[in-house]
């Protein structure tokens, strides 16, 4: 299983292997304040309104 190229996988799998890599970027993040912002412009830009 482990050996699985990215190509292999299927769209939904790779969308999440990216928002975990993009989870483990924010919690690397030392300014809280940066996060905030982030999480703010996020919440902006989703136009689902179950997200807000």
């Amino acid at each position: 299983m482990g050996d699985l190229s990215p190509s292999d996988m299927p769209p939904d799998i790779k969308a999440e292997v990216k928002a975990s890599l993009t989870v483990q970027q924010v919690v690397q993040m030392e300014s809280l304040d940066e996060v905030k912002s982030m999480v703010r412009t996020y919440a902006e830009n989703v136009s689902d309104p179950c997200v807000r």
